[in-house]
This record gives C-alpha cells, sequence and structure tokens, in this order.
C-alpha cells in the first residue's frame, strides 16, 4: 500500500525533520535525467561557481558549508551562507565582493557564477522578525551593491547579470499571477527599450548558454 502525503506537507517539509523539502538535490528520483545547470556546465567546459545554491549551511555560521550535489564540490564558495532567512543579504553581498577582489588579483573569474540572495522571500509577519518591507530593503541593498562592485570591476565589459525573484508564485499583477520580475544588467543592454515577447526561466537559462558559447 502506498501511503499519501498532501502536497502542502512535503512543500514546506517536515518540522519533526521526517520529511525534506522537496528540492536542492534532496530525492535522487528528482534529478534531472541531463543532468543541473552545473553538470552541463562541465561537460561544455565552462567554469562555474555557485554562491549559496545547493549548498548545505554549516551547524555555526563561519564553519565551511558543504555541496548537496557532486557537481558543485569544488566549485562552491564554502564561506558563502546559503538559505537562511535570519542571515543579512548585504553580508552575502560582502562576501561575494571579497571574492571578487580575490578574482581581480588572481586575473580571471568562473564564466558561470550563481549568486543567491534570498530575503526577498521574507518572514511575513512572523513574531520577532524582521518586517517583509525591511527584509525586501536588504535584499535590494545587496543587489545594488553587488552590481556596483561588478560594474567597476575589470569583468565588467565582459558581464551580463540576470535577475529573477525568489517565490514567483506570490504576488500576482494586473496581467497574470504567473508573472514576475526579471532584471538583466550589463554594458551591452540595450536602454530605454520595451520588450513585450514572453519569457521563461527556460529563456533565461538558454541565453545564458548561447553566451557562454553552448549549442
Amino acid at each position: 500500500m502506498l501511503a499519501s502525503v498532501p502536497w502542502p506537507l512535503m512543500y514546506r517539509g517536515s518540522r519533526e525533520g521526517k520529511l525534506k523539502y522537496p528540492a536542492e538535490g534532496s530525492f535522487e528520483i528528482a534529478y534531472p535525467s541531463s543532468g543541473y545547470l552545473w553538470d552541463r556546465a562541465a561537460a561544455a567546459k565552462v567554469t562555474y561557481r555557485s554562491y549559496g545554491e545547493f549548498i548545505a549551511n554549516p551547524a555555526v555560521i563561519g564553519q565551511p558549508a558543504t555541496a548537496k550535489v557532486k557537481a558543485l564540490e569544488g566549485h562552491f564558495d564554502p564561506l558563502y551562507h546559503g538559505y537562511d532567512l535570519g542571515y543579512r543579504d548585504v553580508d552575502r553581498a560582502a562576501r561575494f565582493i571579497a571574492e571578487l577582489k580575490r578574482f581581480e588579483t588572481d586575473g580571471e573569474m568562473p564564466r558561470l557564477q550563481i549568486v543567491r540572495l534570498p530575503n526577498d522571500h521574507t518572514q511575513g509577519t512572523a513574531d520577532g522578525k524582521p518586517t517583509p518591507t525591511a527584509m525586501v530593503a536588504d535584499n535590494d541593498l545587496a543587489l545594488g551593491q553587488l552590481l556596483e562592485a561588478l560594474s567597476q570591476s575589470k569583468f565588467w565589459k565582459e558581464s551580463a547579470v540576470f535577475v529573477v525573484e525568489d517565490d514567483a508564485q506570490n504576488g500576482s499583477d494586473h496581467v497574470d499571477a504567473h508573472r514576475s520580475i526579471a532584471f538583466v544588467a550589463g554594458p551591452h543592454v540595450k536602454r530605454g527599450h520595451v520588450d513585450s515577447h514572453m519569457y521563461s526561466t527556460s529563456s533565461l537559462l538558454r541565453t545564458m548558454e548561447l553566451i557562454l558559447g553552448s549549442e
């Protein structure tokens, strides 16, 4: 007999630790047959690095994190704090900027980088937690700091930054509940242009692939 588990319970995970949150490598059955983005980058010999994505945070902040999938071993920053709404995004941005400065000293940086700034998720109106307005402000400031540092680096002339929102299933607008924000920043982005085409996460990934030279 198969036991059924309500989807909302699976989605939020189990507070008793009986169920894992079904994401970021938690269940092997959910692994994509063609591999994750990291696997495809490795196959194409594209250098890559993760900041907080598919990463297990340490029990004590400041200790090294660990990778959740094999392809990220040796390809992530162990001192970049992953998903944890009690940790400030501006501190995450500071860590990335420190890495950026190291890359400038070394002379090169990974061609594909995924940077997680999760606090736009917010903690709603939970007691003792920052308000949604404060958390979104933290998130916006961190993103601005990251982009400012990158735009002043020697890598900017060859950079393209794609930004999408965490938990885009919440907050419908006047057109459709599936819509979400998406930003592109870089020296080659056309200014003052209105584009009404429909794009998706897959569209963004495909654009990245084309920039990186994938067929």
